[in-house]
């Protein structure tokens, strides 16, 4: 079980070494972390994307909350090219199946990485919702990292309260 005082490093370092092997296991893409932040309250920095995708799955058990990936237009796009092997040109039916996997890829496995078989994690949902959307106002341990891939930006989300 993870002890309070390391919640935020502990979440930290599941994601990062998850989203890594995702990309690169399943697409062949090498992502770069940028930025790291312990969140309080909306990001600042919404001027990003006009449009994105997000991804959101919540987690029940000892940890509670919500996990959530957005990825502009062009790189939703370029995960699905590399992730299926064919040209993705528009959003469609494909792009969300394709992100909808990237959100079980890296959540599920940042769950196996935390070492809790009684940690249970919902159906991803995907929307048509960018970083500005993202923020949380409570007592959870909220961070964003940003990540970075053919000159596009790849940011998880997570709001976590440890049980």
């Amino acid at each position: 079980m993870v002890v309070a005082e390391s919640l935020e490093k502990t979440l930290m370092d599941a994601f990062h070494e998850s989203i890594e092997d995702s990309f690169s296991q399943m697409a062949g893409i090498e992502v770069e972390r940028v930025r790291v932040l312990a969140l309080d309250g909306p990001f600042d920095d919404t001027a990003e994307d006009a449009f994105a995708l997000t991804v959101i799955m919540g987690w029940t058990g000892p940890l509670q909350g919500t996990v959530a990936i957005t990825l502009s237009e062009q790189a939703a796009l370029d995960w699905t090219t590399a992730m299926l092997g064919m040209t993705a040109e528009k959003i469609d039916g494909d792009v969300f199946d394709a992100i909808q996997e990237l959100g079980n890829l890296v959540i599920g496995s940042a769950k196996s990485r935390l070492e809790m078989t009684d940690l249970a994690v919902s159906l991803p949902l995907v929307l048509p919702a960018g970083l500005a959307s993202m923020g949380s106002r409570s007592e959870r341990t909220d961070l964003r990292m940003t990540y970075a891939f053919n000159g596009h930006k790849v940011c998880v989300f997570a709001s976590i309260d440890q049980k």
